[in-house]
């Protein structure tokens, strides 16, 4: 068991946030744990047409700040069906297929969950072992006979994440497959839950959207609904502490969030940020980028006439694979982060862009 330093609360949440089956535009399972959870803290929750979840706390201030985590996770989806009954698959979200090779998958369908294994040709059959696997080198397995053995479990369309469930490691650390971005959700209705039990004078709204990994298509609408003047997504960041990093950031497992900056991120919003995680001894770790990180943040930017924005992110190894890994201690100070920073916002707070 991991030595621990600084627990996180409500870890079982955590838990079984993690343990729901989501691929993009299957996050009801998902939504329907965090409205449950979200229920504990405010009377206003509500899911929105698109599927995103909404949780908002003293709705009638004049300034409102959103917190805003993606809940869908990297998944595969079927295509074909071989009249031998195996399943062809393709993307959702962003694969690298070596990571696909060999491992287990659930399918969600219609009637419940169906198992299965990705296939591919074995290295004994393999005339060069050197040229990379692609996804449509990739089948399924279920067990089917034939194609009418398969259409009784499955059918075109089901959608399916790898079979790889949570642990914890080492040193406050703990991994699980759709790490990316549920502990970003969790994050955020954590937040709410601190400052539900304090005397606010803004507006806060949690948010879990759906359908990131396939274009962050849920915040737009989310956002737009939301009406916010000052919002922070978020997400997860690759690390660069592992034996195959690029040393072009310095983001390290267990060192603090990570808050962004570059111009997607509101200047003086960025420097609230870093000042009170200086004021309030805070680890904290910055990542700098001349350009959209491609996460919840850039369409929360955008929404309306425009949203004072930044991207706090947790360090993860591992990204987009079934052994995401980030540490408790990463998702606290990032909790405690965003709390304290959003107890010195206030109606008055200035953060326009030239004053």
């Amino acid at each position: 068991m991991a030595t621990k330093k600084q627990q996180i609360s409500n870890k079982e949440f955590l838990k079984k946030l993690l343990g729901t089956v989501v691929p993009s535009g299957c996050e009801q399972d998902i939504v329907k744990t965090w409205v449950e959870e979200a229920k504990k803290i405010t009377k206003n929750v509500y899911v929105d047409p698109v599927g995103s979840a909404h949780a908002i706390i003293n709705p009638n201030a004049k300034r409102k700040i959103v917190i805003v985590g993606h809940c869908d996770e990297i998944g595969l989806i079927i295509r074909t069906i071989s009249d031998d009954g195996f399943l062809r698959v393709g993307a959702i979200g962003g694969w690298d297929a070596q990571v696909v090779i060999g491992q287990r998958v659930m399918i969600k369908t219609r009637k419940g969950l169906v198992f299965g294994v990705v296939g591919k040709k074995p290295i004994h059959k393999i005339e060069d072992t050197k040229l990379a696997s692609k996804l449509k080198d990739l089948f399924i397995d279920i067990g089917a006979t034939s194609k009418k053995d398969a259409e009784k479990m499955v059918e075109i369309g089901d959608s399916m994440v790898l079979y790889q469930g949570y642990i914890e490691l080492q040193n406050n650390t703990f991994s699980c497959r759709g790490c990316d971005d549920k502990v970003g959700t969790f994050i955020a209705l954590e937040v709410l839950r601190k400052l539900s039990k304090q005397k606010l004078s803004v507006a806060v709204e949690a948010i879990a959207s759906v359908q990131e990994e396939v274009g962050v298509r849920g915040i737009k609408t989310a956002a737009y609904l939301a009406q916010a003047d000052v919002g922070f997504a978020v997400d997860v960041i690759p690390t660069n502490d592992t034996p195959d990093s690029v040393p072009d950031a310095e983001v390290i497992l267990g060192n603090g969030g990570v808050i962004a900056r570059g111009p997607h991120i509101n200047t003086k919003l960025f420097e609230l940020l870093e000042k009170t995680a200086k004021t309030k001894n805070i680890d904290y770790q910055v990542e700098a980028s001349g350009r959209p990180f491609g996460t919840d943040v850039e369409p929360l930017q955008l929404s309306r006439g425009g949203v004072v924005s930044a991207l706090v992110s947790i360090p993860c190894r591992y990204l987009h694979s079934p052994s995401e890994m980030c540490s408790f201690e990463d998702v606290q100070s990032t909790i405690n982060l965003l709390v304290e920073t959003i107890n010195k916002i206030t109606p008055k707070t200035d953060f326009s862009f030239i004053g």
